[in-house]
């Protein structure tokens, strides 16, 4: 039986709840939230949308993290609110012993999945988030679109910070297995800078038709799925890299424990001093959460 459990039931949870049970990706959900009537109300539209039974529901039960296979975090409101709810319910996790694989889907992306890893108590490969795998596929869709070709074709990742200092990876980029400087006189030439700035407004029109969030839950699917199917697929998320001293957005094979292994792909020395800037940024958005923490009185 496939059991998830989704922590955190604002916009973003919600729609999670009910398209994983539509889709049938779930057997059984774990609602989770602050306000056990939001939970309740949750409930009601996953057995009103899917035709779900009772059976198939544990609502605001943390004891049954301990069946979960994953548990997606979704925690709604701002930074202060987000750091007490944390605050208030991570012993609950550990009490629980979850054996599963954390996804966050909170932003900023590598900062807050850090703050899971170290609150939650949970060993680092277990607890990742959707780091630049959004500005990986938007990479891949505005190269394609230059090159002529389907996004199924390109390769290559984004690494780095999310929403911040995302890192084009273009010693990484191939286009059906081939590096740029190799696709032949019958490819268009590709002009970095302008593949990138397209990826970026791909970006501008998903905040601008707020959209995000149904990317979030896209993403959080195929993400489920890897790890579900222990499929080994390779995804820029965001992760612990011992080689950049903490969480940052980087390729790895992920599977049904969570990270597999990372994708060690030969990068420019540049794109290295870059992400190791991307890494300053994110110890400092960690700094400032680990403030908000501490000024949160601990609940038993």
């Amino acid at each position: 039986m496939r059991t998830i459990a989704i922590w955190g039931l604002g916009e973003t949870g919600r729609s999670l709840a009910v398209t994983l049970a539509v889709s049938h990706q779930a057997d059984q959900l774990v609602l989770l939230d602050g306000d056990a009537t939001v939970a309740d109300g949750v409930a009601a539209a996953v057995l009103t949308a899917a035709g779900w039974t009772d059976r198939q529901l544990r609502v605001q039960d943390w004891a049954g993290l301990a069946q979960a296979d994953a548990l997606l975090v979704a925690l709604p409101g701002d930074d202060r609110t987000r750091a007490a709810q944390l605050t208030a319910n991570a012993k609950r996790v550990a009490a629980a012993n979850f054996g599963g694989v954390v996804i966050n889907l909170m932003a900023p992306s590598e900062a807050t999945t850090a703050i899971l890893q170290a609150e939650l108590a949970l060993p680092p490969r277990r607890v990742v988030g959707l780091g630049t795998l959004a500005a990986t596929r938007q990479l891949h869709q505005s190269l394609a679109t230059a090159v002529h070709q389907s996004p199924q074709a390109i390769g290559g990742f984004v690494y780095g910070q999310a929403a911040g200092r995302p890192v084009v990876a273009w010693s990484t980029v191939r286009v059906s297995g081939r590096p740029l400087d190799k696709l032949g006189a019958a490819s268009p030439a590709v002009d970095q800078q302008e593949v990138a700035t397209a990826a970026r407004l791909l970006d501008f029109r998903l905040a601008q038709a707020k959209a995000s969030p149904a990317v979030t839950v896209a993403l959080a699917q195929r993400v489920l799925a890897a790890i579900l199917q222990d499929e080994q697929l390779p995804l820029a998320l965001a992760v612990s890299q011992p080689q950049f001293g903490g969480y940052v957005s980087y390729p790895v094979l992920l599977g049904q424990a969570g990270v597999v292994s990372y994708l060690l792909l030969d990068l420019y020395p540049l794109e290295e001093e870059q992400i190791k800037v991307a890494r300053a940024a994110i110890a400092d958005q960690e700094a400032a959460w680990r403030h908000l923490l501490a000024a949160e009185p601990e609940k038993d």
